[in-house]
C-alpha cells in the first residue's frame, strides 16, 4: 500500500494492536526481565491481529469483484475500450505488474489499440508505470479508494472488536 502512496494513515501499526490491549502490554512488558519469550509472544500475537485486521479491512478477495463493480457503475464516461481496460486493471490488482506488451494479450488487441487502452487507463489513474516505456502497475488515485476499500472508511474504535473473530463492525461492504 505505501508503495502505491496508500499509507491507509496509520491503520497497521504495532501501536494500534498495544493500544488495544494496554494493560496487557503494560502486564507483559513489567515480566519481560523474568520470561523475554512471553513477551516475544504477546508481540508475535499482536502483530498477527493487526495484520487480520488489515486483511479484514482490506477484503482483498473480493478486491476483483469491487474492480468489476466500479467499471460497471463508476466508468460510464469511458465509451471505448472500458471492457478491455477493465480486464488489465483487474489482471494489476492479481499479479501487480505486468508488462505492457501484456495489454495486448490480455484485450486480444493489436499493438496500437492497446498503445490506446494503457493511454485511457494512465490518464485515468487507474495504471500507474514510473516511465514511459516501463511496465504497469495498478494505480489507486482517490476517486476509487472508497469504492475498491469500503472497509476502509469505517470510522472504527481503538478498542473494538476483536479483529481475528474477523468481524470489522458495521458499515459498507
Amino acid at each position: 500500500m505505501i508503495h502505491h502512496g496508500l499509507d491507509g494513515g496509520g491503520l497497521w501499526t504495532l501501536s494500534r494492536g498495544l493500544a488495544r490491549q494496554r494493560q496487557r502490554y503494560y502486564n507483559y512488558l513489567q515480566a519481560a526481565d523474568a520470561g523475554l519469550a512471553a513477551l516475544c509472544q504477546f508481540f508475535l500475537e499482536t502483530v498477527l491481529d493487526q495484520i487480520q485486521f488489515m486483511s479484514s479491512l482490506l477484503g482483498l478477495s473480493a478486491l476483483r469483484t469491487r474492480v468489476e463493480r466500479y467499471f460497471q457503475f463508476e466508468t460510464l464516461h469511458l465509451k471505448l475500450y472500458r471492457e478491455a481496460l477493465m480486464r488489465v486493471v483487474r489482471t494489476l490488482i492479481d499479479e501487480g505488474e505486468i508488462s505492457r506488451t501484456r495489454v495486448q494479450e490480455i484485450t486480444g488487441k493489436g499493438a496500437t489499440v492497446s498503445a490506446e487502452i494503457i493511454k485511457l487507463g494512465l490518464q485515468e489513474g487507474l495504471i500507474e508505470s514510473p516511465s514511459p516505456k516501463g511496465p504497469l502497475q495498478p494505480g489507486f488515485p482517490p476517486k476509487i479508494l472508497e469504492f475498491y476499500f469500503p472497509q476502509l472508511y469505517v470510522d472504527l474504535p481503538i478498542d473494538g472488536p476483536d479483529w481475528s473473530a474477523g468481524s470489522v463492525g458495521s458499515g459498507p461492504g
